[in-house]
C-alpha cells in the first residue's frame, strides 16, 4: 500500500497521481508468469515533455513512497480541454502485453488517456475516467487500445508513450457534446 501525505488543492488545480510504477509485462507462453518488457518507475521527471491547450495549466513532479516513485500531474483545465505529457521509449509491443499501473486522482471527474506514438506518427489510445475514490490499480491489455489519428493504423515499434487528461463531455439524447 502506498501512503502519501493529504494533498492541500488550491484554487481550481486538481491532480492526477501515478503510483509505484508503470510497466508492460508479457505473459510466458509456458506458464502465468509475466515477464516485464518496460518499466518506468517515476523518479525523475526530467525526460517527461509537457504539453497544455492555451489557456490550461500542467505541473509535474516525482516523490518516493515505499513501492516506488510517483508522478504527480497538477492541472487546471480552467475552460480549456486538455493537458499531458510524453516521454520517448523504444518499445516493441507484442501480443498478450498489459499495461500496468496504479492511479490516485483528487478534485474532477475527467478522462485519463493513455497514448502510444510510433514511428510514423499513429497514435493508438485508451481512455478511462479518473478514479474518484483512492488508488486504483488499472490494467489495460494491448488489444483494448484503439487506432486515434496520424501515420497509419498499424501500430508499428512505440517511440514515445503518453497521457493525457482531458475534460469529461456529457453527452445528450440526440448525440451531440456538452
Amino acid at each position: 500500500m502506498i501512503n502519501i501525505k493529504k494533498v492541500v488543492v488550491i484554487s481550481l488545480t486538481i491532480s492526477c497521481f501515478i503510483g509505484s510504477k508503470i510497466l508492460f509485462a508479457q505473459k510466458d507462453k509456458d506458464s502465468e508468469t509475466k515477464k516485464v518488457v518496460f518499466q518506468d518507475n517515476f523518479i525523475g521527471i526530467s525526460s517527461w515533455e509537457k504539453y497544455k491547450a492555451e489557456g490550461a495549466e500542467i505541473k509535474l513532479s516525482s516523490s518516493k513512497s515505499n513501492d516506488g516513485g510517483i508522478l504527480k500531474i497538477d492541472y487546471d483545465l480552467g475552460t480549456k480541454e486538455w493537458v499531458a505529457i510524453e516521454k520517448p521509449v523504444n518499445l516493441i509491443l507484442k501480443d498478450n502485453i498489459a499495461l500496468k499501473f496504479r492511479m490516485l486522482s483528487t478534485g474532477g471527474n475527467n478522462n485519463f488517456e493513455i497514448k502510444f506514438i510510433d514511428k510514423d506518427g499513429s497514435i493508438f489510445g485508451n481512455k478511462i475516467f479518473l478514479p474518484t475514490e483512492g488508488w486504483q490499480n488499472i490494467v489495460i491489455n494491448l488489444d483494448e487500445f484503439e487506432y486515434w489519428w496520424g501515420g497509419d493504423d498499424k501500430l508499428d515499434i512505440v517511440s514515445k508513450i503518453g497521457f493525457a487528461i482531458s475534460k469529461k463531455r456529457r453527452w445528450q439524447r440526440n448525440g451531440s457534446v456538452k
